[in-house]
């Protein structure tokens, strides 16, 4: 779509990446939370396990603990949160929607 601009084109200071994680539910016990974690990091550095990761999501594998996973998240909501015009908590394609359509409240689209 060559006319449709980039969110960080359209949007100035947006700047999110994906990401991947493994969540667990609460209560589980630091110790588990720690080995499941190594577990999978392992898995992860794996040639196998790295090549087949990003033949499907064009992304390298990059790992982390889970205090480091809760950090990048804590990050990247203050950032949406600090780049949303809406005041909502929007992220991803439903804060570019409600951005779009909040700019487009402030500055009609000119008459063609």
């Amino acid at each position: 779509m060559p006319d449709v601009p980039s969110i960080s084109e359209t949007v100035p200071g947006y700047d999110v990446s994906n990401y991947f994680g493994l969540w667990g539910a609460a209560g589980i016990s630091p110790e588990l939370t720690r080995r499941i974690a190594g577990l999978f990091a392992d898995a992860a550095k794996s040639e196998k396990a790295r090549d087949a990761f990003y033949s499907v999501s064009g992304t390298a594998v990059r790992t982390s603990t889970p205090l480091e996973l809760a950090e990048y998240q804590r990050h990247e909501a203050q950032n949406l949160q600090a780049h949303d015009p809406c005041g909502r908590n929007c992220s991803g394609i439903a804060y570019f929607i409600a951005w779009r359509r909040h700019r487009l409240e402030i500055e009609p689209a000119p008459a063609s």
